[in-house]
């Protein structure tokens, strides 16, 4: 994803246009009339922990959704006959669910 900066320079109004002029000039920077940084452009670097975070990300993008293998498993017992309901847990879960996030009254 790129952002089109030129596009949301032009939106500025002139005045502020006039200003930014004004600072890049007095701090020496760019290179009259073409636009382009001077001394060959801007670099970044990124900290370990946003490169940890990162590959977080990448990992958790990747990961499937659903477990197959144990929804495979889960349809077989029900299938089979042998899933049994715990009646007793889903009610508590139900209960729990509610109290962390269900409306007040």
């Amino acid at each position: 994803m790129s952002n089109d900066i030129d596009a949301i320079f032009k939106q500025q109004p002139a005045a502020a246009q006039q200003t930014a002029k004004s600072r890049k000039a007095a701090a020496g920077q760019g290179t009259a009339g073409t636009g382009q940084p001077a001394g060959g452009g801007d670099t970044v670097q990124l900290t370990d922990s946003a490169r940890v975070l990162h590959e977080l990300e990448r990992a958790v993008a990747d990961a499937p959704v659903v477990d197959a293998t144990r929804v495979g498993e889960l349809a077989q017992a029900v299938a089979s006959g042998e899933y049994q309901v715990d009646a007793e847990r889903v009610a508590e879960k139900i209960l729990q669910f509610d109290r962390e996030f269900g409306t007040p009254g």
